[in-house]
C-alpha cells in the first residue's frame, strides 16, 4: 500500500483523509498533506534557505496529537516561514497520558517569489476528528479551517 491522504470538501472548509501504515507514518504523512494543501503539490518546494526544527508535542492521545501537528505545521509557516516537507519522528506515544510526538521537521523557507501559496490556511479543527487501525492500517480525519 502507498501512502496516502486526499482533501474532501467539509462545509466552506476542507477535510483531510489520511492512510498509512503505521501510526508513526501517518504523522509523516500528515506534514506531505499540510505541504501539498499550501502549494497543491508535494513535490519538495524550490532550493530556498534549508531549515531543520526540532517539535515536541503532549497531549491526551493520538487524535489530540494530531490536531496540535497540523497547528505546529501553520504556525511554523505564519511566524517562521517554514514549508514543511517532511518529519523525522524520533518519538511517538500514543499508550500513556500524555501521549508525545516528537521529531524533526525538515523543510524550506517560504520565499513569495519562489513559492505560490495556493490555499491560506486558518486552523486545523477537533470536528470529526477520527484516527483509527485495522491490521496495522492508520486511518485518520482532520478537518482544516480556510
Amino acid at each position: 500500500m502507498n501512502l496516502a491522504f486526499e482533501f474532501v470538501e467539509h462545509t466552506g472548509d476542507t477535510a483531510v483523509r489520511l492512510e498509512a501504515n503505521g501510526a508513526v507514518e501517518l504523522f509523516r504523512e500528515a506534514v506531505r498533506a499540510m505541504l501539498a494543501l499550501y502549494l497543491g503539490r508535494v513535490e519538495a518546494p524550490e532550493e530556498t534557505e534549508r531549515v531543520i526544527v526540532d517539535v515536541a508535542l503532549e497531549g491526551e492521545d493520538a487524535e489530540q496529537l494530531l490536531v496540535d501537528l497540523f497547528a505546529e505545521l501553520i504556525w511554523r509557516f505564519d511566524v517562521e516561514s517554514l514549508l514543511a516537507v517532511e518529519f523525522d519522528v524520533s518519538e511517538l506515544e500514543t499508550s500513556s497520558v500524555p501521549a508525545k510526538l516528537s521529531g524533526a521537521l525538515r523543510g524550506v523557507r517560504f520565499d513569495p517569489t519562489v513559492h505560490e501559496v495556493v490555499t491560506e490556511v486558518k486552523a486545523a479543527t477537533y470536528h470529526g476528528l477520527s484516527i483509527e487501525e485495522e491490521n496495522g492500517i492508520y486511518r485518520a480525519q482532520v478537518v482544516i479551517d480556510l
